[in-house]
């Protein structure tokens, strides 16, 4: 018995050391992973080079003119960058302050809250990139170099390095300094000689003293390249150099040159440059900002309006069929100088709303800064909204009403894109004695229109989805059209003979122009311009280039941080 006993003891023994001897093998694994991770990390920078960023800010260059400028020292970094001349800074931006902050943090101003009064900052919540840098490692080292104090006050402190200088001279004279302490991991250079010529002489490549001040900062590139590329250990380190403009400069472009877009206000162009000896170039060029719209067209504004004269105004009652209505617009600044509108008529088959409020009809309107489409019927009554509009812009605007399964609805389109479907069975008829009309609309609810107006059409079907996205954003059209024989009315508005707007539709809907003297103006500008948001996020922004940095430095991206930039791939 005493020898099982002991036999069992061993037994248990032997199987704890077992188990315990399992789980150390095991921790050591575990652990020998990690070293192993931690191992392939600094092989990786070994291999690759240490990550690094020099990071050139200059006030007042505008894209267009570094473009045209004589700059070889920037243009030799273009075969390895990312790179735009139509790079963009925040629209809105009335101070250059602004720019320094999205350029710096990340985000944009609604959260920085960087304006007039640099004090009000929000840089607890949304800090300086140099923050984010200095906490990956102690060993990284981060410069600001700046003449202007403002910079250096709020900006630069967070530099574990914040060099005061006087003049672009000594701005260069620093980054080349600056740029012999191998244990530099951000240098940021702050030039603003630009900007100040540009006040003086004129934001334009044509002022020869711009020109010659975009040299100098081109001199001054040259010699910081030098610098960089002769630091002992360049070969084995990893730079991302980017050179960026936080502002151009007010300028009157001529005429030819404007699309009536972001791009075309001078203070909002600048230039972006994103350089790596391993990138390939990728040029970010000018979007697509539509198609050109052109012809003599008519302002409707105050009083004015048009009405179906001739033909059969009850064509365009439409009782239980389907159909789709398409008009272009162009917003002219209302009273207040906005491009918003309170319930200002487009185009309608309603006396009015306020003595007709319970008459058929319906009315296509701008409400703010969109549009909607209300109507009242046998049975009910609604509205179904648009979408937003561009300012000073053309806009093409569409409603239809298509029948599913023996049930009616209206659909809204902005410049082809679906906006709102609503179920108007419940509604009834729109039908009434009114003619169509155009523009001003008497009674207490409704506003006041500023606006051109074209391509005015009327379909007796409702127009599929892929129809009116491919044509919905061009002019003129014709035969090839595949519901062109489906017209009921056609007006493009530049067909004009006396106070007769002509329809060049089957049935010689004719339309005359009432409310006083119109005036008339060639216009040649885009159709379906995308807002300066949109088009903002189609090329670089100041914003963007903490996030290019923080990928570059791969530091970990905390969602906190909230940031509004994009990172540019070279591809």
């Amino acid at each position: 018995m005493l020898g099982y006993i002991i036999k069992k003891n061993i037994f248990w023994k032997m199987l704890l050391y077992t188990l315990i001897s399992s789980i150390i093998l095991s921790c050591n694994e575990d652990f020998k992973k990690l070293i192993e991770t931690t191992n392939q990390i600094d092989s990786m920078n070994v291999t690759y080079g240490e990550s690094k960023v020099l990071y050139l800010i200059v006030d007042g260059l505008r894209g267009k003119s570094l473009q045209s400028a004589n700059v070889p020292n920037i243009k030799s970094l273009l075969t390895n960058s990312i790179y735009s001349y139509y790079s963009l800074n925040d629209e809105d931006s009335k101070y250059i302050y602004t720019n320094w902050a999205d350029m710096l943090t990340g985000v944009d101003k609604s959260k920085h809250l960087v304006e007039g009064d640099l004090r009000k900052n929000n840089f607890i919540k949304y800090p300086i990139i140099f923050k984010h840098v200095k906490e990956l490692s102690s060993k990284y080292k981060v410069y600001s170099i700046s003449d202007d104090p403002v910079f250096s006050q709020y900006f630069g402190a967070e530099a574990i390095n914040n060099l005061k200088v006087s003049s672009d001279e000594e701005v260069e004279s620093k980054t080349v300094e600056s740029l012999s302490d191998d244990s530099v991991t951000m240098l940021t250079a702050h030039f603003t000689q630009v900007n100040k010529v540009g006040k003086l002489y004129g934001y334009d490549i044509s002022k020869s003293q711009y020109a010659d001040a975009i040299q100098n900062f081109d001199n001054s590139v040259g010699k910081i390249l030098n610098a960089l590329k002769s630091r002992r250990n360049y070969s084995k380190e990893r730079w991302l150099v980017i050179i960026a403009s936080s502002k151009g400069g007010d300028y009157t472009i001529d005429e030819t040159q404007n699309d009536h877009t972001i791009f075309s206000k001078p203070i909002n162009n600048t230039f972006t440059i994103y350089w790596s000896s391993t990138y390939k170039t990728n040029y970010i060029n000018k979007p697509f900002v539509g198609n050109n719209l052109q012809g003599e067209f008519i302002r409707f504004g105050n009083t004015h309006s048009a009405y179906v004269s001739e033909g059969e105004n009850s064509l365009y009652n439409f009782g239980t069929r389907v159909y789709t209505i398409e008009i272009k617009i162009k917003k002219n600044p209302g009273i207040d100088s906005s491009y918003k509108f309170t319930n200002a008529p487009i185009i309608r088959k309603i006396k009015n709303w306020s003595t007709d409020s319970s008459s058929n009809g319906w009315s296509i309107y701008l409400d703010g800064n969109s549009w909607k489409f209300s109507a009242i019927g046998s049975q009910g009554k609604g509205t179904v909204s648009g979408g937003t509009l561009s300012d000073a812009t053309w806009n093409n605007i569409t409603v239809e009403c298509i029948q599913k399964e023996d049930i009616r609805y209206i659909r809204t389109y902005t410049n082809g894109n679906f906006n709102n479907e609503t179920n108007i069975q419940n509604w009834g008829y729109f039908d009434n004695p009114n003619p169509l009309a155009l523009g001003h609309q008497n009674g207490d609810v409704e506003g006041t229109l500023d606006a051109y107006l074209a391509d005015v059409r009327i379909w007796n079907a409702a127009l599929p989805d892929e129809v009116i996205s491919k044509y919905s954003c061009l002019g003129e059209i014709n035969d090839d059209h595949p519901y062109f024989n489906l017209l009921t009315g056609n007006w493009p508005m530049v067909d004009i003979q006396g106070n007769k707007i002509l329809d060049q539709g089957p049935f010689s809907s004719n339309m005359t122009l009432t409310g006083g003297i119109f005036t008339k103006k060639y216009l040649t500008e885009y159709l379906c311009a995308p807002s300066a948001s949109e088009l903002s996020m189609l090329v670089p922004r100041g914003v963007d280039i903490p996030a290019q940095i923080i990928s570059w430095l791969k530091i970990p991206r905390n969602e906190d941080w909230d940031l509004d930039g994009r990172v540019w791939l070279d591809e």
